[in-house]
């Protein structure tokens, strides 16, 4: 049977048979002390790993190579990891040290073609599609260095402007440290909810689906608007970038802007000023196919593909039951 350690009741982890549990987990815990203890004492079970977000890590690979890490605390022993393409299983091997043997990547599994149709089939049965599709749907963010506060007031003022321009609505999906910001009521206006704007909780898979385009301010949801054919803008400036990334690897070789991971392998169109989000909505609307032609090839580049990447997933984890 399949059970989740709670994450609010206490109870004593010497109660775990380790030969008795096989763990599903993000490889990225084992590298928090609170961790260890559960780990430790999950030593010898067999250990499953997919990460949390939809990231990348192809721009790490060299670092790491020139520039080996210490031995983390806890030794991955045991460890499968899923891996989202054969560069991201080579970070794992290199930051974790997990063996090549465990090492497989089959592509992204939020991205498996049942998955994502389920979610929106659900949404679809239940709620009716905001504003009728006509929208621009904002990928938001919680204030930060990539995205500082002032700045995000500026962002969200230039898409509105763009929605005014092109007689579109705003969708917003928020991250969830910032249910309580008040940056698009100060923006948009509270008088103007539901009439040209709304913030909404309803799955991103759907949203992104049946909005005109999407623009991101730095996330891993970028990723799923190219599964879903929706074109996506990542609006961030190259001086925050500067400040978060890696500014003598990700550099646009054309401006010399530092970039984000996402809009330097392509799997976004890049806008580090307001003329340049202008500029590549105005390639959206007018041609939509080349632009997610491009958009499409770039995500082939990165990661694995499969449709039914679950199915090999879960074969796989269940065989090991047996």
């Amino acid at each position: 049977f399949i059970s989740m350690l709670p994450n609010v009741k206490v109870f004593n982890i010497k109660d775990i048979d380790p030969k008795q549990s096989t763990i599903l987990y993000d490889i990225y815990e084992s590298t928090k002390s609170l961790s260890d203890e559960l780990l430790i004492q999950l030593n010898d079970s067999k250990k499953y790993s997919i990460c949390h977000g939809n990231v990348m890590h192809d721009h790490l690979i060299d670092i790491l190579k020139a520039n080996p890490p210490l031995p983390k605390s806890y030794p991955n022993k045991n460890t499968t990891v899923f891996a989202f393409s054969k560069n991201d299983a080579e970070y794992h091997k290199l930051d974790y040290g997990v063996e090549d043997k465990y090492l497989k990547h089959y592509g992204i599994p939020r991205h498996d073609k049942e998955w994502m149709n389920f979610f929106i089939a659900e949404c679809e049965k239940n709620y009716k599609v905001p504003f009728d599709g006509n929208y621009i749907f904002i990928i938001s963010r919680r204030d930060g260095t990539m995205v500082p506060r002032v700045k995000k007031l500026k962002f969200i003022q230039e898409v509105k402007n763009i929605a005014d321009k092109y007689n579109l609505n705003i969708v917003v999906t928020k991250h969830p440290q910032e249910l309580n910001d008040d940056s698009y009521e100060k923006v948009l206006g509270v008088e103007n909810y539901g009439k040209s704007w709304l913030v909404s909780t309803l799955h991103a898979f759907y949203l992104g689906k049946h909005g005109k385009f999407a623009v991101s301010y730095y996330s891993g949801i970028c990723s799923d608007m190219i599964v879903l054919d929706t074109p996506v803008v990542e609006r961030v400036d190259s001086e925050d970038a500067y400040k978060c990334k890696y500014p003598d690897i990700l550099v646009d070789k054309n401006t010399g802007n530092c970039l984000t991971e996402y809009s330097y392998f392509n799997v976004v169109l890049a806008a580090s000023s307001e003329e340049e989000l202008n500029k590549q909505v105005f390639e959206i609307i007018n041609n939509r196919q080349e632009v997610m032609n491009k958009l499409k090839k770039a995500y082939r580049n990165i990661f694995t593909t499969n449709e039914n990447v679950n199915k090999l997933i879960s074969d796989e984890i269940l065989k090991s039951l047996v």
